[in-house]
């Protein structure tokens, strides 16, 4: 049984983190891009939603998505962080990504970051970021948002197949705090949960509710 544990563990964490690792390309293709670049220097044209570039530059990041990418939505801002335009139209020119440039700016590759883009969002997004330069200026930045919980659907899918209800096993990812990512069940152990797990006898064992489980936790 804990073998078995082991296993699943093991086979959870190495194919996240193979997945998201492949989705790290998109983020330097998509920053060098010259169509996007070119768009970014026009921010009056993208924020008038009937305009022909504000058109072409949303479908241009429609068909990069459906024929290369699995990210939700991806989002050009400029230099301060404004907003400029975003595949899905979510946002507006009035919002501001204010934390964004600093830390993008003090990075030395991509950025990563795990919440939302603006505090009043409620699900949050695995975001890639980098920055668009010209001639060594930053002329603007492109925000990738990955939804984690629907890539988890495809993960659990590989490392839970259907199995007798009698031997039953839950998996799912943590932070470093032990606070829950997202699960196989998120009912029972929903994402923000905080897990108490406690080591005996050389056996973790993880407390949810009044009960104790089984428990094996691997990291990358």
């Amino acid at each position: 049984m804990v073998q078995n544990l082991e296993t699943k563990a093991q086979n959870t964490i190495d194919i996240l983190v193979r997945n998201l690792f492949e989705r790290t390309a998109d983020i330097g293709f998509l920053s060098t891009d010259q169509e996007l670049l070119a768009a970014a220097k026009l921010p009056d044209q993208l924020h008038n939603a009937d305009s022909r570039l504000a058109a072409d530059t949303r479908a241009r990041l429609h068909n990069y998505v459906a024929k290369y990418s699995v990210y939700q939505n991806v989002v050009l801002l400029d230099a301060k962080g404004r907003v400029l335009i975003d595949r899905l139209g979510h946002y507006s020119p009035a919002d501001t990504v204010d934390w964004l440039p600093g830390k993008i700016n003090a990075a030395t590759a991509y950025f990563e970051h795990y919440g939302t883009l603006l505090p009043q969002e409620q699900v949050n997004s695995l975001i890639y970021a980098w920055k668009m330069e010209e001639a060594g200026k930053v002329v603007g930045f492109v925000a990738l948002l990955f939804n984690l919980q629907e890539e988890s659907k495809a993960l659990f899918a590989r490392i839970l197949p259907e199995q007798d209800q009698s031997n039953w096993t839950l998996c799912g990812v943590i932070d470093a705090s032990n606070q829950v990512v997202f699960s196989s069940d998120e009912e029972f152990l929903g994402a923000g949960k905080t897990l108490k797990v406690k080591e005996r006898d050389g056996l973790l064992t993880c407390q949810i509710g009044p009960t104790s489980y089984l428990t094996s936790i691997k990291t990358p």
